[in-house]
């Protein structure tokens, strides 16, 4: 890492070995920077592309110079179909970095031929026309400009987005989820691609196809009956005698009464069919607006969380920084205060070193210092705070006079009545313990102990 005053290379302190400047800040920003890469690059990999260009376009507000980030960035352009976008990123890199930069590969590499750069603004030319289109509600033509354009850009993201959306709104949502298919293929994590994808699941059934409403059995007419009827001459007179009878009757029946019963109820019909359609909208729409909070939401709930893990990162090199300064000054219990708020698994491998050489000399002091305050518990008769400082202490493999703390740890459950955490403690003293008269306190204890469960099982007996 280099000064950002005179471009000397920097060391672990806080200040410039040429210039002298504080430079705590610099660093900061830097370490932001390349965890933001880092994690736009796991995203890349995993081809969830918006969200790679969403941490990579956050890590260049920290550091702009950081070319690595701004060629990664490019590259998840080019693959999202937006070579513009990619080869201004390039650009912008090489003016940063002119010499040793995989920006002047990619630039080379996409400007052998003529042909690439032209196609490229003939995709831009075409694309905005479609837009056209649109705005001007010409969609047939939009349609067609838009299949010229994906021949030529089968990567463009945007494109697809567009063709699905216009499918959808001719209904043919079963060609619209091909085409958001073809966007997940690409990018993973396109929330546009996601909303869209939630929209058609409404209108296809579990095959795949469009849901239509069930069609209505066809009924034989009158005349089919009629006709069928007259190929038998010999029921054809009867047939006729029949039909007009029935038909006086139905003149009757079924015009005059009927006419004046419907005139009474036309309106109450008209009027119920209407707040039927009414209520159907309402509960379209509040359906709808329910869903679109519902993905607010998750939004909301995914960026907090987002921002939560890179506070506790931040907050864990600020940690590891205090801690490193109060290393070197040799406060290891002031240093010790802040390593216990530095969480591991979030530093990169260069800081992890840093972490395990403070801790390894930090750990005998914050060891030593609960054993202290466990003992100070201890004699004060708080058996509880001391058992909890004390139990630090043994659970070390090799910790700060461990089987010393085991055995005041035993003593401690003993007077809190728990005989089997204390029998074990007692045993490790007992066992393992350099020290013959705690060896020999143990033993007496776990002897006492023994001998109360015996008189406390035949008294249950008797």
């Amino acid at each position: 890492m280099k000064c950002c005053y005179c471009g000397a290379e920097l060391d672990t302190s806080n200040f410039c070995p040429r210039c002298g400047n504080d430079v705590r800040i610099w660093k900061k920003t830097q370490f932001i920077s390349n965890y933001l890469y880092n994690q736009g690059l796991e995203k890349a990999k995993k081809r969830e592309l918006s969200y790679a260009a969403q941490a990579l376009t956050l890590s260049l507000q920290y550091n702009k110079r950081n070319t690595d980030a701004r060629n990664l960035l490019g590259v998840v352009y080019m693959e999202m179909g937006e070579l513009y976008l990619a080869f201004s990123e390039w650009c912008i890199s090489l003016n940063f970095q002119s010499q040793e930069n995989d920006a002047r590969y990619f630039l080379a590499s996409c400007q052998q031929t003529g042909s690439q750069i032209d196609r490229m603004n003939l995709t831009i030319h075409k694309y905005n026309q479609c837009l056209q289109y649109c705005h001007q509600q010409t969609y047939d033509l939009a349609v067609i400009q838009l299949r010229k354009v994906l021949e030529q850009s089968p990567h463009l993201v945007k494109g697809h987005l567009l063709m699905a959306l216009l499918q959808m709104r001719e209904g043919k949502y079963d060609q619209a989820m091909e085409s958001l298919k073809r966007v997940e293929a690409i990018d993973r994590s396109n929330p546009t691609a996601r909303a869209y994808r939630e929209e058609c699941s409404r209108y296809l059934g579990r095959d795949g196809k469009v849901l239509r409403p069930k069609e209505k059995k066809q009924r034989r007419s009158l005349k089919d009956w009629y006709r069928d009827l007259q190929e038998n001459s010999s029921m054809a007179s009867v047939v006729n005698l029949i039909i007009g009878a029935v038909a006086g009757a139905a003149v009757v029946g079924f015009l005059v009464v009927p006419a004046i019963r419907h005139s009474q109820n036309a309106a109450q019909s008209n009027g119920l069919v209407e707040a039927n359609a009414t209520i159907s909208s309402k509960a379209r729409e509040i359906s709808a607006l329910n869903e679109k909070i519902d993905e607010q939401k998750q939004a909301v709930k995914d960026a907090k969380q987002e921002a939560a893990d890179a506070q506790d990162t931040i907050t864990s090199y600020q940690n590891l920084m205090k801690a490193y300064d109060l290393y070197r000054s040799k406060s290891y219990t002031s240093a010790g205060k802040y390593m216990e708020k530095v969480q591991r698994k979030l530093l990169d491998s260069d800081n992890k070193k840093i972490y395990d050489e403070i801790m390894a000399v930090v750990k005998t002091t914050l060891l030593k210092q609960e054993y202290n305050e466990g003992m100070t518990a201890y004699w004060q008769n708080d058996y509880k705070a001391a058992s909890k400082s004390l139990k630090k202490v043994v659970d070390e493999e090799e910790g700060y006079d461990r089987y010393k703390a085991a055995y005041y740890l035993g003593d401690c459950y003993v007077q809190l009545k728990d005989t089997k955490q204390a029998k074990k403690y007692l045993q490790l003293c007992s066992e393992k313990s350099g020290s013959f008269i705690y060896r020999n306190r143990a033993s007496k204890a776990l002897k006492s102990l023994g001998s109360s469960d015996k008189k406390s099982s035949d008294t249950e007996e008797n």
